[in-house]
């Protein structure tokens, strides 16, 4: 395709091979070196979720979060809670929750999103995903209605002082 640069990406999961498209104005950040060394060069992942950590220390994000889990082990139901500063939980699992949440939430199709992630269709993980963009769609949406009542009410306040003003002055020739 003449659509720029991609990345092809070989899913353990799903044993696929995923092509993901990068925008040319990140590709020289890809190629950047410092010193000699590429800028994000590759790395294991543990050491990339290490360094992904610090970095989330470095930038502050260390308001304190609680994070739960629920495992199903059959019929019993395992419910565990971490609290600690927010860096501690980043990864790159976290990131790419974050990714596929964004995605969504911007309009990219579920069906293009599962090639990108190597979801199948019906994965019960994938919209777990579907739904929290949803959520956050819906508040958007919530919020944008009411600033258009807020507008509305507001423009009615003013057309109504308009028309008392036009009363007034009738040689003025106002459109509403």
């Amino acid at each position: 395709s003449d659509h720029g640069t991609y990345i092809q990406v070989w899913t353990r999961k799903t044993n696929t091979i995923v092509t993901i498209p990068i925008p040319n104005q990140f590709i020289g950040l890809l190629y950047k070196q410092k010193n000699g060394c590429f800028v994000f060069p590759q790395l294991a992942l543990a050491t990339f979720n290490k360094r992904l950590k610090e970095v989330g220390k470095i930038a502050g994000l260390v308001c304190p979060v609680s994070r739960i889990r629920s495992k199903s082990h059959g019929k019993t139901i395992e419910n565990s809670c971490r609290q600690g500063p927010m860096y501690k939980f980043l990864s790159s699992h976290i990131m790419r929750r974050t990714a596929i949440t964004t995605l969504l939430y911007y309009g990219v199709s579920e069906m293009n999103v599962r090639q990108i992630t190597g979801h199948k269709q019906g994965s019960h993980a994938f919209y777990r995903y579907i739904q929290f963009a949803q959520d956050m769609i819906d508040a958007s949406v919530i919020n944008t209605w009411e600033n258009i009542l807020t507008h509305w009410v507001s423009m009615q306040s003013l057309a109504s002082n308009r028309v008392a003003t036009l009363a007034i002055v009738p040689c003025l020739n106002y459109k509403i």
